[in-house]
């Protein structure tokens, strides 16, 4: 018997979305993309990945990265008619903050279309939540009394890793509370 060993494994703190586009006006548009290019205090954007090698004939999404930069993406979605009053939702797409940092992420996007272009900004607020943990330590003399600091990093959960490579958590996220 095959027995996992559990360990503790960073819990990301991606912020996932995805964007909706919606026909409003009166005609067609036909053969569209969407550019999108990001702007702010963060690590990087991404999207949707297989979680192994093996999964990874089968996996399809219509969000695409550029081999150059961490900082933009395109939509290619693959039905790329949108009649009037129709919408078009594309897959997920994440976004890395960084640590403990409040900030503003702007999104400039540029819908390209056959007999049509469109392009706008739209604004990401990233407002971080705190799992707090105090140390506490007893000193004896005033001389070993240190200022409080205050550091960040990522929540290390109890897990072990899938025959997929993905991370099975052992405990839950309500263990946690946040600030």
């Amino acid at each position: 018997m095959l027995k996992s060993i559990e360990t503790s494994f960073e819990w990301h703190q991606n912020f996932w979305f995805k964007l909706s586009i919606i026909n409003t006006g009166q005609s067609v548009i036909q053969d569209f993309k969407l550019e999108l290019d990001f702007e702010g205090e963060f690590i990087k954007v991404g999207r949707e990945s297989p979680s192994h090698p093996i999964l990874a004939e089968n996996f399809s999404t219509d969000i695409r990265v550029y081999g150059n930069t961490v900082r933009s993406l395109w939509v290619k979605p693959e039905e790329r008619t949108l009649v009037q009053g129709d919408s078009y939702t594309a897959d997920d797409i994440y976004l890395k903050p960084e640590i403990g940092k409040e900030c503003e992420i702007a999104v400039h996007w540029r819908l390209l279309a056959r007999d049509f272009e469109d392009e706008g900004k739209l604004t990401i607020k990233i407002q971080p939540r705190y799992h707090k943990t105090v140390n506490e330590h007893y000193v004896t003399s005033m001389d070993e009394l240190k200022d409080e600091t205050v550091s960040y990093s990522l929540i290390k959960r109890p897990g072990n890793r899938g025959w997929l490579g993905r991370v099975n958590y052992t405990n839950k996220e309500s263990d946690y509370t946040f600030e």
